[in-house]
């Protein structure tokens, strides 16, 4: 774990639209353990707090690809957006598309108090089309074409 990355993610107290951005992309850098993205990891998370486009995306698509080569491929739970990925356990682990899940809505849509920063950390070059909820704003619908 990186729990020094905790004030990104889950507390929000740095990052984009919070203070200390540049430390908190250093912080990202430097990392005491850095490591491959799978399951719960929240390093997709982070790099996608901190607006770090590009980082974001490979770490999401890293997630994916992680899971598709594992032995039993791709698992799902019915009605989930998500793949889970087998785990060691010899059960589903689930773990993997919350994660995922959370870092490509932080790509997609961030909430900062009476702000509203949309594609924050999605890459220009990538069309997208969205429905999201805003704490307390309700739903934000929004299209980018390239």
């Amino acid at each position: 774990e990186d729990p020094e990355l905790y004030a990104v993610w889950p507390f929000n107290l740095v990052g984009l639209g919070a203070a200390f951005l540049e430390e908190g992309r250093l912080t990202y850098e430097r990392r005491l353990h850095p490591h491959p993205n799978f399951g719960w990891s929240q390093t997709a998370i982070w790099a996608a707090r901190l607006g770090l486009a590009e980082e974001a995306a490979n770490q999401a698509l890293h997630h994916f690809a992680q899971s598709a080569t594992l032995p039993g491929g791709l698992m799902t739970s019915p009605g989930a957006r998500l793949p889970g990925r087998p785990h060691i356990h010899d059960c589903a682990y689930f773990d993997t598309p919350g994660a995922l899940a959370t870092a490509v809505g932080e790509m997609l849509l961030q909430d900062h108090g009476e702000e509203v920063a949309l594609l924050p950390a999605w890459p220009r070059s990538e069309p997208v089309a969205f429905r999201l909820h805003a704490a307390g704003k309700g739903p934000v619908e929004y299209e980018h074409r390239v």
